[in-house]
């Protein structure tokens, strides 16, 4: 956060803290770690996405119960934490997988999911869900299903004024997409480089007022900017084996790259 305090969420188990591997929420402040049961969920949970809102907040999504039929949202602005389910399914061919949360200096939080809508085949549909309703209303956002393709969202980020940005890769055409309702309704444009037939982008960071998208072209990554005019595609990410860095054959402006989540 804007203090240096990392925040973290995660599964404990009954041979530690938790009666059926409940979620935790931990905060170190530099100094020390604490650590906060947010409640009984009675499953490991994962996929955890983790949003603090400019009042400094906590507002988390999470995955649950073994095969995974469950997606769950808790935060702690009302002074203690509190759960609510956002989607449970039977599982078999309607599997809930990824979410994202995103949330506002009113505190409204908005989560991204995907769920697999009656079919096996990897044609995954997105949906966008907020707090306003308590998550009652389910809207389709990407419809993979209908379209025959493989949907993968690479991240999401809301800006200062509570508008959402997301980028999504077509896994069987390999292109990817950045989408945001900044102008009042949905509005998406294509992420590409030149150099590059294929773009499978990884995921997406705002700074400033700069979108980033960290992408790849087979074995070949780049980062693309938006800074919502122009569009500027380069920086091949080096890596030499040992060292990684961008747009160099050094190391100078270091990046690291975990499970594709960018690190600056």
């Amino acid at each position: 956060d804007a203090s240096g305090n990392i925040h973290v969420i995660f599964s404990a188990g009954t041979t530690n803290w938790a009666v059926d591997y409940d979620p935790f929420y931990a905060v170190y402040n530099g100094t020390s770690w604490t650590y906060t049961n947010i409640g009984e969920s009675g499953y490991t949970i994962f996929d955890a996405d983790l949003s603090l809102d400019p009042n400094g907040y906590v507002h988390t999504t999470f995955q649950g119960s073994a095969a995974g039929n469950t997606i769950r949202y808790a935060t702690n602005k009302s002074g203690s934490w509190a759960m609510t389910t956002i989607a449970s399914t039977s599982g078999g061919t309607d599997e809930l997988f990824d979410s994202y949360v995103l949330a506002d200096s009113a505190g409204t939080a908005t989560v991204l999911y995907r769920r697999e809508d009656d079919q096996n085949v990897g044609t995954d549909n997105y949906y966008i869900a907020s707090s306003t309703d308590n998550f009652v209303a389910k809207t389709l956002v990407l419809d993979g299903k209908s379209d025959g393709k493989m949907y993968l969202v690479a991240g999401a980020v809301m800006d200062g004024d509570g508008n959402i940005h997301y980028a999504y890769n077509n896994r069987t055409d390999h292109r990817s997409y950045y989408r945001t309702n900044a102008s009042g309704s949905w509005v998406q444009q294509e992420i590409t480089n030149g150099s590059y037939s294929s773009v499978d982008t990884l995921d997406i960071e705002r700074i400033d007022s700069t979108y980033y998208f960290a992408s790849r072209s087979g074995t070949t990554y780049f980062l693309t900017s938006y800074d919502g005019s122009d569009w500027v595609a380069t920086n091949n990410f080096y890596n030499d084996g040992t060292n990684i860095g961008i747009g160099t054959t050094t190391t100078t402006n270091e990046i690291l790259n975990i499970d594709g989540r960018i690190y600056f």
